[in-house]
């Protein structure tokens, strides 16, 4: 799906197991994805192949994901999604939101093979905010320089200013060939991507060129139109 241009979040759900794959979702009134109040034994969200561009945004600092209050427990997992800021305030990746007096069980993150990006000149980048202490894992991740927020957990993570991308500022957001992303990505069994979305209700499906996985939610070469 193409989502887009909505009042308050792009995309709500109180499901108990969500999976979210292969979607372009752009410019919010408030946030892009929102996992919150579910009000469940345990709540799991799955992220897989997501292009995710916002350049609106009117909160300070910027929340793309939000994902916490009043859940007992669940595990976030972010797989090959690349995450685009345009807008410039204090950036958020992931919110995991835990108001006083919520207690907190078994609430996870998982990362492996993302783009987080983020104009470092519009202000700070945090790639998790949290109440409360959360697990972080994941690996091959790429992120502006200096981002903070839990990077230290994750292993084998990219920095940089610019993560190599056909056309930053023009919206085609497929690895440039010979960049950071290509062939830089790890093996994942649970978030393996198996498409790419094709604009602008599409998708194809992801063949791996090279030696490894991309990161990013495209392959080198990939088919795009706009």
């Amino acid at each position: 799906c193409h989502i887009h241009h909505n009042g308050g979040q792009n995309f709500k759900t109180r499901n108990e197991k969500c999976v979210f794959s292969y979607n372009y979702v752009h410019s919010p009134g408030n946030y892009q994805l929102d996992f919150v109040r579910a009000r469940l034994e345990d709540q799991d969200a799955i992220l897989v192949g997501n292009l995710i561009v916002t350049d609106n945004h009117p909160t300070n600092p910027t929340q793309m994901v939000v994902f916490g209050e009043d859940r007992h427990g669940g595990s976030l997992e972010l797989y090959n999604n690349t995450f685009i800021n345009f807008h410039p305030h204090n950036c958020c990746f992931v919110h995991m939101w835990f108001p006083e007096g919520v207690q907190v069980l078994g609430t996870t993150l998982k990362a492996d093979n993302n783009i987080f990006y983020h104009n470092a000149s519009f202000g700070e980048q945090v790639f998790v905010r949290s109440e409360k202490p959360v697990p972080i894992s994941g690996r091959n991740n790429w992120f502006v320089r200096e981002t903070q927020g839990g990077t230290g957990q994750l292993k084998g993570t990219l920095f940089g200013d610019d993560p190599g991308l056909v056309d930053l500022e023009g919206g085609d957001y497929r690895p440039a060939e010979n960049g950071a992303l290509v062939d830089a990505g790890v093996d994942s069994e649970t978030g393996r991507p198996e498409y790419h979305y094709v604009h602008p209700v599409g998708k194809a499906e992801r063949k791996t060129a090279g030696s490894a996985v991309d990161i990013g939610a495209f392959e080198y070469g990939a088919e795009w139109r706009r």
